[in-house]
């Protein structure tokens, strides 16, 4: 089987691919299915220096295509069919002249009639990591969805809003995944040094500041508490969620847009020595100085008002530490409340504080770490996922 991952328009896919976690899912799933024995192929926009190459058993090719423009933060111009139209194009062209007998695209359904009309024959299957196909145009995206054969949707809360819209459309859920070979319980340090960790965009719908408000509550009654930000800083585009989305908890977070940075905000809530507590690593980390991190951790926090799935927590799991999520998107998927950690109502600082507390308590060996720790890399290691993936690229249900 010729299979052909179509990466979004924005994600380096310069082998060996470190940054970007959808970007990763597609290098990993890649190489699973090369294993597997199918020939396999990545497709990208290039950049300074991309070149058509083998690695892992998997063939990167790179589409020349200018950076794309998102457009006014009021108008949904991503999911229009001209958007990144070079990169389509492209992308188009290298599906029709390799002969591919399946295509996985994230997330753009509006890629889909290019590459349907370059390959007739195609499989196409769209990869849901958001809920575009519940916010934008209704016939519009019925349109796109015609030429899709299968919908995954990285978990429960995704998929049930597609069907929502799209009952007759073929659909079913493919979680993110972890890799066993990096995380495990073995990047774990000894410290006397309590600590709570967040990894993810430092933005609003992320809820740091709901985080920030819950370590101010507890910061007084544990003196050894630290905890660590670690994250690129800026707000995502207000299009694609806060704009988008009727869901009034979301759209308050348009307080958060002004001219004053979002992380400033958030740490200005608390007193002068929660504050100091308080350690900030900028910037994108890279996935192979993530264990260690996590290693360095007794919990990991992911407070967000929205999360699709949530691979952090899985990553947490993974290495050991207690999961904390908001009871939100792929974390009710992720987390078993009370067994394999801990979920919270979101955007409620005391009720979080409350759960950082509960599972300060049960920090590694706990039961509750470990059945986190089995949960992470068992239903959720890129092996099993990869099973489920095979199944829906041949058709099987």
């Amino acid at each position: 089987m010729r299979v052909a991952f179509v990466a979004q328009p924005w994600n380096d896919l310069t082998p060996p691919v470190e940054g970007g976690s959808l970007a990763i899912w597609n290098a990993q799933m890649a190489r699973q299915l090369a294993q597997r024995g199918h020939e396999v192929a990545i497709i990208a926009r290039g950049t300074t220096g991309s070149r058509d190459q083998t690695y892992d058993g998997v063939a990167y090719r790179f589409v020349p295509a200018e950076p794309v423009d998102l457009g006014p933060d009021h108008r949904p111009v991503h999911w229009t069919e001209d958007f990144a139209a070079d990169y389509q194009r492209g992308v188009a062209r290298t599906i029709a002249a390799g002969g591919y007998d399946v295509v996985h695209i994230h997330n753009f359904a509006n890629f889909a009639p290019a590459i349907r009309a370059a390959r007739p024959q195609v499989r196409l299957l769209l990869n849901m990591q958001c809920d575009w196909l519940e916010l934008f145009d209704l016939e519009r995206t019925a349109g796109y969805l015609d030429a899709i054969d299968h919908v995954l949707a990285c978990s429960r809360v995704i998929e049930q809003g597609a069907r929502t819209r799209f009952p007759d459309a073929a659909m079913s859920v493919l979680p993110n995944a972890v890799d066993p070979r990096r995380f495990s319980i073995d990047a774990r340090r000894r410290s006397t040094v309590r600590s709570l960790l967040f990894v993810g965009r430092l933005s609003p719908e992320k809820g740091v500041h709901t985080l920030c408000e819950a370590f101010g509550r507890i910061a007084p009654r544990h003196p050894r508490l630290r905890m660590r930000l670690a994250g690129p800083q800026g707000n995502q585009p207000r299009n694609f969620l806060v704009d988008a989305t009727a869901d009034a908890a979301i759209r308050a977070l348009e307080r958060f847009y002004g001219p004053e940075p979002y992380l400033e905000t958030c740490l200005a809530a608390l007193d002068p020595d929660a504050r100091r507590r308080v350690r900030v690593t900028p910037g994108h980390v890279r996935n192979v100085d993530l264990p260690s991190l996590y290693g360095q951790a007794d919990v990991l926090v992911n407070p967000s008002l929205w999360e699709p799935f949530g691979i952090t927590i899985l990553e947490g799991m993974a290495t050991g530490c207690v999961a904390v999520g908001a009871a939100v998107g792929g974390m009710l998927d992720s987390i078993v409340d009370g067994e394999s950690g801990f979920l919270c109502p979101r955007d409620e600082p005391a009720a979080l504080a409350d759960v950082l507390e509960q599972a300060l308590e049960a920090r590694w060996p706990s039961t509750i770490a470990q059945a986190g720790l089995d949960r992470a890399l068992t239903r959720f290691s890129y092996d099993a996922v990869a099973d489920q993936l095979e199944r829906v690229c041949v058709g099987a249900s």
